[in-house]
């Protein structure tokens, strides 16, 4: 069975730093769009994959698309743009989005779906030294150079405080 809550929670963690685009495109709808919307769109676009993209942008006019009964989601995304590491934005977005997705099981499996194309995309890196990533990477050092050195004064970390290279 599907956990609504964790769904919910995923998907405002991963969409965060689309918002703006999303909403940008609604706006469009209503000839409000600005030139930063715009920008915001063709940057979010390039960090998904055109797929992954088109299917978020769709989902979202169908999550954000008001209609009788429903959660309204918009003034809770439109915090979330204005302070994005807010959490109470955060959670009260979350909140929104859980409700919508408790009255609406389509929807909810759809952005299920949606969530699971995302993160067994491929990721694949072309040319010399390239690096690929496909998920988090934290606290981590990525050299791609020749004779790279690193210097380390902490003792816990690579090296323990020596140079290591060539």
């Amino acid at each position: 069975m599907l956990d609504i809550s964790t769904t919910a929670a995923e998907f405002i963690n991963l969409i965060g730093p689309y918002l703006p685009a999303l909403t940008g495109f609604r706006t469009q709808l209503a000839e409000q769009a600005t030139s930063v919307a715009k920008d915001a769109a063709g940057t979010a676009a390039r960090a998904l994959s055109e797929t992954a993209w088109e299917r978020l942008r769709r989902l979202w006019e169908r999550i954000s698309a008001p209609s009788d009964g429903k959660p309204p989601i918009g003034p809770a995304t439109q915090d979330v743009i204005a302070a994005p590491e807010d959490p109470d934005a955060l959670a009260a977005l979350r909140l929104q989005l859980r409700k919508l997705l408790q009255q609406e099981p389509d929807l909810a499996e759809e952005v299920a779906g949606w969530l699971e194309s995302v993160r067994t995309e491929s990721v694949s890196a072309h040319g010399d030294r390239s690096v690929a990533i496909g998920g988090d990477v934290r606290e981590s050092l990525i050299i791609t150079g020749d004779q790279a050195r690193v210097n380390s004064p902490n003792s816990n970390s690579v090296g323990r405080g020596r140079t290591r290279g060539d």
